[in-house]
């Protein structure tokens, strides 16, 4: 929620495009420190909103909407799959969350275990959530930590990708078990050998394209002859 902007995410969603055969709406956000906490929500929110409202306008199908992130973005997505929910709109089919942000605290064994060498390092999450909430109570709302949501029944088929080596591991893997316990369509994919964030170096990364071939099979399976996804990134 603190650094990322749409051209750093223009070639990812770019593959992905050619991988789903889908049109993609790339969003993007407030960022803190300077702006803190809900407005990201309220950004991606009020971007989906308006993909409803203006999908025919761009070939676009507002009854076929499908939902992602990685990381922060990660997220987002799954933030704005239950508020849509929450508001009886039934119009995403799928959500994809790549290793996703969904935790209040960065205490998993992963968080722990991988503070130090692997990217982005534990300290640099507490760094993060620090700049982007006003208060800790902030980070007991399930907009700023989707896996603490008390409902997470009734929503999308959802593919979560996780890296082996990542301090989000945990709380991806998590949110996943949750989601499966509460009755959804939940396919994990962990690569096991991968940091944080090897989706967004497919350019070098074997097991990066085959994330971003995964990401595009379950956009065409799941939306089927749709031609809208909703992409927020980090």
């Amino acid at each position: 929620m603190v650094i990322g902007s749409l051209s750093g995410y223009d070639t990812l969603c770019r593959l992905i495009c050619v991988q789903s055969d889908c049109i993609i709406v790339s969003v993007g956000y407030h960022l803190a420190p300077e702006h803190k906490f809900s407005l990201a929500i309220d950004d991606a929110y009020g971007a989906f909103l308006w993909v409803l409202q203006h999908a025919e306008n761009f070939g676009g199908d507002e009854n076929n909407i499908a939902i992602s992130g990685d990381s922060a973005g990660g997220s987002l997505a799954a933030v704005v799959t239950i508020l849509a929910r929450d508001q009886g709109i039934s119009n995403i089919k799928c959500q994809v969350l790549i290793y996703p942000a969904t935790a209040s605290h960065a205490h998993s064994s992963s968080h722990l275990a991988f503070a130090n060498g692997y990217f982005l390092e534990r300290d640099t999450v507490l760094w993060f959530q620090e700049s982007y909430i006003v208060s800790d109570k902030d980070s007991e709302d399930f907009r700023y930590a989707p896996l603490i949501a008390k409902e997470l029944t009734h929503l999308p088929p959802t593919l979560i990708i996780v890296s082996g080596y990542a301090t989000l591991r945990d709380e991806g893997v998590a949110y996943a078990d949750r989601l499966t316990a509460s009755g959804v369509d939940v396919s994990l994919q962990e690569y096991p050998g991968m940091f944080y964030p090897f989706v967004s170096l497919a350019g070098v990364l074997d097991e990066g394209r085959e994330a971003i071939s995964a990401v595009g099979k379950a956009l065409r399976k799941f939306t089927q002859n749709y031609s809208l996804a909703d992409a927020v990134s980090n």
